[in-house]
């Protein structure tokens, strides 16, 4: 897969976030670095519209209202075909060792605090669709 090419080879990236100006901040980042970007504010319904989003990245905040991040997380891992799909874990709140540790364990890859700086953002989610962040 491309990274940062336009049109068809455009890598996916799904921003899963309840606050409008991050995901909208997020988006308009990445799709000027050449991404496809898809958002959500929140994870109901979203596991039945995956298969027609496809991303190759979700960037997944932690603490939503409805249902936080880690909680999604563990639902998506369950299901087989959206295992290789990267996720990058994102949080304006502190987030302990054993809660990232339990991410991880769910193959959360990377971890952004709020507020992020935009290059290393785009850096991050780039690091993920590298051949060897499936591995990490």
């Amino acid at each position: 897969m491309a990274v940062g090419l336009t049109g068809r080879n455009a890598a996916k990236v799904l921003v899963v976030d309840d606050e409008a100006d991050v995901r909208e901040l997020v988006r308009v980042v990445l799709l000027r670095e050449g991404f496809e970007v898809a958002t959500r504010p929140a994870t109901d319904l979203l596991l039945s519209r995956l298969p027609a989003i496809k991303p190759d990245v979700i960037i997944l905040d932690v603490h939503m209202p409805m249902e936080d991040g880690g909680k999604f997380l563990r639902r998506l891992r369950c299901i087989e075909q959206f295992a290789g799909i990267r996720v990058l874990m994102m949080s304006g709140r502190p987030v302990t060792a054993e809660e990232w540790d339990s991410y991880r364990d769910l193959g959360a890859v990377e971890f952004v605090r709020k507020p992020f700086d935009i290059n290393d953002l785009v850096g991050r989610v780039r690091r993920l669709l590298e051949p060897s962040a499936a591995d990490a």
